[in-house]
């Protein structure tokens, strides 16, 4: 029996501990006999014919200990034809710095992008940014965070720098990406972050008090506060124009190089840990695709509601039915939001979560779906090891 472009998808959720690690595999197979014998592949973990097309979309690279860092990880890292970081969280990419350079052959990279703020009219605040720009401050927070990461755990590049490192290509396209776009040939939705935000938003007022949050925060402490305008200095003497959406810059480094270690580690982490739960949570990705799969990143759950109710109006008010559901913040119950079962109703409940973060575990996901996966406990989740039906 002959058929004509008979595609299976792929997902393997990586048991990386509490990180995230998954790929996407678009298989592809034209005019094969279904009944011909298939070979064993590596690195995509399942029997596939010789004449088979792969195309393989990489969301996330990052481990919680390195002894989950294995060889098959990295190997699968080579084999990716694209890149989405679903938010500067280094747990969420920090396995890029493991590759050897010069190892991957990425043609695009997706990043977040940071919503632009409008008045309530729907107008722009202004095409000038300062540091009195919400927008400005909170890439500015970003930089921050990136830096602290450049100078306490070793993350020496910006992402995009990084990948150029260990990328064969050069040249490749690096895009930031938010709701209305769509990825890996159009096959992925991206349904957050928005493109714009106005002033009235309730997320904006969040994002508006966790950036008064640290900013208390590092005006209490001399030492946090020395580091911060020390940085602030040395940033906009390198960066005099426009802050860069993708967040490059050797200023990273260069911002950070007279701080002590002994003296600052404690509390930049701290500042750092800030950071990440009042502003880069907030702008992770969420990734559909229609009846298949549904990704929500780290999440908060307001943003998880704007996400959910958007689909669900897109569905002409019907429920969200995937197969496979990627649970916000590995699953944790400290993001599990009540109402996630009138929006969604999936068939794989799939959690990316760590024996430190197993205590956390949200037991309602396992009754939201068919079956749950909790890498933790059961290991990498690979859907074609399940039955399929063409």
């Amino acid at each position: 029996m002959k058929k004509d472009d008979i595609i299976k998808w792929q997902y393997l959720v990586n048991a990386v501990g509490d990180a995230n690690c998954i790929q996407i595999n678009r298989i592809k197979d034209k005019n094969l006999d279904v009944e011909e014998k298939y070979h064993y592949c590596p690195y995509y973990t399942n029997w596939l014919h010789p004449k088979s097309q792969f195309k393989s979309l990489l969301v996330d690279f990052g481990y919680s200990n390195k002894a989950l860092y294995k060889a098959d990880i990295e190997c699968m890292a080579q084999h990716a034809d694209e890149f989405l970081l679903s938010h500067y969280h280094y747990d969420h990419y920090r396995g890029l710095e493991d590759i050897d350079n010069n190892s991957l052959c990425i043609e695009k990279l997706y990043y977040p992008y940071i919503s632009n703020i409008l008045d309530e009219d729907g107008s722009d605040t202004g095409e000038q940014w300062s540091r009195n720009d919400l927008q400005a401050k909170i890439i500015r927070l970003y930089q921050f965070s990136n830096a602290i990461n450049a100078k306490f755990y070793g993350m020496g590049y910006s992402l995009t720098n990084l990948l150029k490192q260990k990328n064969i290509f050069e040249d490749f396209d690096s895009l930031p990406i938010y709701s209305g776009m769509s990825i890996f040939d159009c096959n992925y939705e991206v349904i957050w972050p928005l493109q714009n935000l106005k002033v009235t938003d309730t997320i904006v007022s969040k994002l508006s008090n966790g950036i008064k949050k640290i900013e208390n925060i590092l005006k209490q402490n001399q030492y946090l506060f020395k580091l911060w305008e020390t940085f602030n200095r040395k940033c906009e003497i390198d960066n005099k124009t426009q802050i860069s959406q993708n967040l490059d810059g050797s200023f990273y480094l260069i911002a950070m190089s007279d701080i002590d270690n002994d003296e600052y580690e404690n509390m930049a982490i701290t500042i750092q840990k800030l950071i990440k739960k009042e502003l880069t949570n907030r702008f992770s990705v969420c990734l559909f695709k229609k009846d298949e799969f549904l990704f929500l990143g780290d999440l908060e759950k307001e943003e998880i509601e704007r996400c959910l109710k958007e689909l669900q109006e897109k569905l002409n008010g019907d429920k969200i039915k995937v197969k496979y559901f990627i649970t916000p913040h590995h699953g944790t119950q400290n993001h599990y939001w009540a109402e996630i079962g009138n929006y969604v109703e999936p068939e794989f409940v799939i959690s990316s979560n760590g024996r430190r973060h197993i205590k956390k575990y949200a037991q309602e996901y396992n009754d939201l779906g068919v079956q749950s996966h909790c890498t933790a406990i059961k290991g990498t989740f690979n859907s074609l090891s399940i039955p399929y039906e063409l």
